[in-house]
């Protein structure tokens, strides 16, 4: 059996496993540290096929920063101990919680094969991964092989001392086919439903309202933008502790020109996509970005901050988008500009939405449990 040590159960996280237990032929079992997170309030989940369990948990939230959240999360070892002997391989996500490193020394003292999957970049700057390095470093170099996000990931595993020969580029995704799909609903239909004109140029970011994803930096060159080109608008699909600030920033806007719809199920978020002309992420800082797969799987060109850990993989400037500096509003500003200026060559447009298709095609997850299954044989 494979144990699987993760962060929260989510849509991504189901679609991934389901797809793992089918390849694995039901022996695998998940353990996830949490529930879910603040402001992603999904319906009850169904169609879960891997056997799972959320571990007991004491949550401590540091300064109200969501990126400081140590989980405590309690008689991890008493559920291990019993079921040692069927454990093949333990898969352990991040280095950010205790259960990481417990679990992780627990593996090695049962000569159990232990193996890291990480997401974080060279991009990821911050006192706290100053102050935490010589711990991380030693951290890392306890396993026996690693999974990254990506190959930005697979580099900073790298300079944190792991070997990259045992490193798989397990790529950050998600479901693909899924919203690869037409929409459930008409495109016509989606545009008369949300006040959409068809020659109008519409912005679309998806993410939780909290200070790194930057959305108040976005609204900001949109509304420059718009002054520009009035045949435009911005939806921003997401809930959290900035919405109200954004809202307040959209002004007369908001409604018109500026939507901010609060938070969407997954099973509606194609529709988004498919009335939208580009994604925009503006994050200041991302371990990934499922969203641009997302976008990408729908036919959307993407702009993205360069700190996002998908840009090395999934960004091909000129095809499939175009990267900006998430510290400039007159890089984006540009940017919107010259994908606007796309936008009016139908033909140009089209070519940039169907190169994001071709490319997101490879960076499946069937594709990617075909190359696990050869690398966890090494």
């Amino acid at each position: 059996m494979i144990l699987f040590i993760d962060s929260i159960l989510t849509p991504y996280q189901i679609a991934r496993y389901n797809a793992l237990h089918k390849a694995f032929n039901g022996s695998i079992e998940v353990w996830f540290q949490d529930s879910g997170e603040k402001f992603r309030n999904w319906k009850k989940f169904k169609n879960i096929r891997f056997k799972y369990e959320i571990l007991n948990l004491f949550k401590i939230n540091i300064l109200g920063s969501d990126l400081l959240n140590i989980r405590i999360n309690t008689g991890v070892i008493a559920k291990l101990n019993p079921i040692k002997h069927k454990i093949d391989q333990v898969i352990i996500t991040g280095w950010d919680q205790p259960i990481c490193l417990i679990i992780c020394l627990w593996a090695k003292k049962n000569k159990i094969r232990v193996t890291l999957r990480a997401g974080s970049t060279l991009m990821e700057k911050s006192l706290l991964r100053t102050i935490t390095m010589p711990y991380v470093k030693w951290f890392v170099k306890l396993f026996d092989n690693y999974i990254s996000y990506g190959t930005s990931s697979s580099n900073y595993l790298v300079s944190l001392g792991a070997q990259r020969k045992k490193i798989l580029n397990y790529y950050n995704t998600v479901d693909v086919k899924y919203f690869m799909s037409k929409s459930k609903n008409d495109r016509k239909y989606l545009l008369k439903k949300n006040n959409i004109k068809n020659d109008e140029f519409v912005i679309l970011s998806n993410g939780r309202f909290v200070r790194r994803k930057q959305f108040y930096f976005l609204i900001k060159v949109f509304k420059k933008f718009n002054k520009i080109y009035p045949k435009s608008k911005l939806i921003i699909v997401g809930d959290g502790p900035e919405l109200k600030k954004c809202k307040s920033l959209a002004g007369n806007l908001l409604n018109k020109k500026i939507y901010l719809p609060g938070f969407i199920q997954h099973d509606e978020l194609p529709d988004y996509y498919y009335i939208s002309n580009l994604f925009v992420l503006s994050s200041s800082t991302e371990v990934w970005g499922l969203v641009v797969n997302e976008a990408m799987s729908c036919g959307l060109p993407v702009l993205t901050s360069n700190t996002a850990g998908c840009v090395a993989d999934l960004i091909v400037e000129g095809k499939t988008g175009y990267i900006f500096n998430p510290n400039s509003q007159e890089e984006l500003l540009s940017n919107l500009v010259r994908m606007y200026n796309i936008f009016l060559n139908k033909k140009r447009m089209n070519e940039m939405g169907n190169n994001a298709i071709k490319h997101i095609k490879n960076y499946t997850i069937e594709k990617n449990i075909n190359r696990m299954k050869v690398f966890l044989k090494k």
